[in-house]
């Protein structure tokens, strides 16, 4: 039977990966947007990783971080925008991949007339599995 990415979701049953419990997710990105943060896959939901589309709107940025536990990688989907890593700025448009390792000050501002949007997959290298 053929199903759509959030049928799939719903239908899938649970597969034991050492003591994990995943199963594997197919979503539609657009069904997941519902604010400028919008979840695609919930560190939860996943082993090490959580996925998220982020929306900055023109002129707007978001404020500089960092994490020691934590890596990212960006995949640009919408707009221009601007990339700001430790003390490197890179302007960025649709196709563009950015990889941001722990501890790296990272920024972003968008620079086009219409929203900037990226997806953000999160990565937590020392995370265990959770328990079943």
């Amino acid at each position: 039977m053929k199903l759509t990415a959030n049928e799939r979701d719903a239908n899938e049953p649970n597969i034991e990966r050492g003591k994990a419990m995943v199963r594997p997710l197919v979503r539609n990105i657009e069904d997941c947007k519902v604010n400028d943060r919008s979840m695609i896959f919930f560190e939860e939901e996943c082993e090490t990783i959580s996925v998220n589309i982020v929306s900055v709107p023109p002129g707007e940025k978001v404020e500089p971080s960092s994490h020691s536990d934590e890596e990212e990688v960006y995949i640009i989907t919408k707009g221009k925008g601007m990339v700001r890593l430790d003390d490197d700025e890179y302007e960025v448009a649709v196709g563009a991949a950015i990889y941001i390792p722990r501890d790296t000050i990272h920024a972003v501002q968008c620079l086009s007339d219409e929203n900037f949007e990226f997806v953000c997959v999160s990565n937590w290298p020392d995370n265990n599995p959770p328990m079943s």
